[in-house]
């Protein structure tokens, strides 16, 4: 027997009737799925911080990782549980150039429920229980979803910063800087106005990378 409404919002559903039960049972399934995206939506429509913990992006040669001492808490809208993000094993999440920062969260939990840090690279994956909440900018420094941006190497609260902060000028010269020029801010770009190449600082000193 199939229900009269759906399980969540109790939308009406046709009465059950042997003569139509192929077409109920494939309209009773298309409500149902109706019904879970709708509270998806409803549920994360608006994260609720609990605990917001202190984030780095660190260096590791050309590598860039997302990283945070302690995992970020949120509570579900709907039964009011807690939701642990992270923090995701050392040596952290890796970040890449235009990846979204988020996480796949279980709408309406019935308890506590942990998950990690993804970056989505390509493309993310069409379900309202993924929730993304950064972009990874060219310089690797993250802008969050209100606005702030986390800066490479800078510990900041999550979320947290000065918001809407413009990422480090580009500094001009000639030749390759590795070595000769800075010291200048990690994801400061460089370029070389005879080569036309563009390099980016990536240990706040002297060290330089290729990303243009």
């Amino acid at each position: 027997m199939v229900s009269n409404n759906t399980g969540r919002f109790q939308w009406p559903v046709p009465p059950w009737n042997a003569d139509w039960q192929k077409w109920q049972a494939e309209f009773n399934n298309f409500a149902a799925g109706v019904d879970a995206t709708s509270f998806a939506l409803l549920e994360h429509l608006t994260l609720i911080n609990h605990t917001l913990p202190v984030v780095e992006i660190t260096v590791a040669g050309p590598v860039r990782y997302f990283t945070q001492v302690a995992a970020s808490v949120f509570i579900s809208r709907t039964s009011q549980v807690e939701i642990s993000v992270g923090p995701t094993p050392a040596p952290g999440l890796v970040l890449t150039v235009g990846g979204l920062i988020g996480a796949s969260i279980q709408p309406g939990a019935v308890g506590p429920q942990s998950v990690d840090w993804e970056c989505y690279v390509s493309q993310t994956d069409i379900d309202a229980s993924v929730v993304i909440m950064g972009i990874v900018n060219a310089d690797f420094s993250i802008h969050w979803f209100n606005g702030n941006r986390l800066s490479v190497t800078v510990p900041t609260i999550l979320f947290q910063g000065s918001p809407g902060s413009p990422p480090p000028a580009m500094i001009f010269g000639v030749g390759n800087p590795n070595g000769v020029v800075g010291p200048n801010i990690a994801g400061t770009p460089y370029r070389d106005v005879v080569a036309g190449v563009i390099y980016m600082n990536i240990d706040d000193v002297t060290a330089w990378q290729v990303i243009g």
